[in-house]
């Protein structure tokens, strides 16, 4: 998590908005950045950095999510970041939801998930995470 902190950080002045979202089974929590500044960087931190949901991990309401904000907003360059094992329904979410295809997304996997097999399938990025 400290590389994507970091990642934010450095760009901060290139990002729009920023929103997080946590799920399992569904979206749990939600947070919106539409200012990257220094007044908001602990939010930020916890907001990316705490574990609120305990795994279960269906990605539908995620897609849901992206596609109503698709309504209110242009994604073209947006950047979907997940932090996945790959276990999950990923590949039926990606077909129901064509918006998914329109978005730049990265798969964040430790070793000995699924990322890699998700990657191919949805034609995502995958990104190796060292175990800490």
């Amino acid at each position: 998590m400290s590389q994507v902190l970091h990642i934010i950080k450095k760009k901060k002045k290139h990002i729009g908005s920023l929103d997080v979202l946590i799920h399992d089974a569904a979206v749990t929590q939600t947070f919106n950045f539409d200012n990257l500044d220094e007044n908001n960087e602990i939010e930020i931190q916890k907001a990316v950095g705490t574990r609120y949901s305990n795994g279960g991990t269906s990605h539908i309401d995620v897609f849901k999510h992206i596609e109503e904000l698709s309504r209110k907003r242009d994604i073209s360059k947006t950047i979907y970041f997940c932090f996945t094992d790959g276990y999950s329904d990923i590949e039926d979410g990606w077909t129901k939801y064509p918006v998914m295809k329109k978005i730049t997304t990265l798969v964040l996997n430790e070793a000995g998930g699924r990322g890699k097999e998700v990657c191919k399938y949805i034609k995502a990025t995958y990104i190796n995470l060292p175990k800490n």
